[in-house]
């Protein structure tokens, strides 16, 4: 990709005009919301073309305005889906299908409770911890969830209390 073309991508996704792409973790085809968290957090230690890399920096410094309720609204969009499929995984008892949708529901959440905050999604494992601390009923949710007694029917159960409050959160 060319400096233009990438300069281009860039600020089409700062800017909302991005398509949000079939990865629930992707601005655009070309940006990863990780990325903008990377630059936003990092320290510039060496540029080849000076003040190359500053521009960037001022631009993901603060939240894009709207990127928030454009990222929480195909979130949204994506947790109805992602829902259904876990539901019929359940039913037809496909562990792996299970595993995969529940995977794919807190990844898709947790971005979303992410922008809520107005904050980049660093991925799963990098803002699990955060979600899991700041929102009490999601806690409670998870911890039973991880229990070794959590069976098709509790854990049916538990996600959708899952998907409900976020939902909540999500809406208000």
């Amino acid at each position: 990709m060319t400096i233009n073309e990438f300069d281009t991508h860039f600020n089409e996704a700062l800017n909302g005009r991005a398509h949000l792409s079939y990865h629930n973790w992707c601005l655009g085809y070309f940006i990863p919301e990780t990325f903008l968290a990377d630059i936003s957090e990092s320290t510039i230690i060496f540029q080849k073309k000076p003040n190359f890399f500053d521009e960037y920096v001022k631009k993901v410094i603060n939240y894009p305005i709207n990127l928030d309720s454009l990222i929480i609204n195909n979130c949204l969009i994506d947790l109805k889906e992602k829902e259904l499929l876990f539901i019929k995984a359940i039913k037809t008892k496909d562990n792996i299908a299970i595993l995969t949708a529940i995977i794919e529901i807190f990844s898709i959440s947790f971005r979303a409770l992410s922008a809520k905050k107005k904050v980049y999604y660093k991925g799963l494992f990098s803002n699990y911890e955060t979600n899991f601390n700041e929102y009490p009923k999601i806690k409670k949710i998870l911890i039973k969830l991880k229990t070794k007694k959590t069976n098709f029917g509790t854990m049916e159960y538990l996600m959708k209390d899952f998907l409900l409050e976020v939902k909540k959160i999500l809406n208000k």
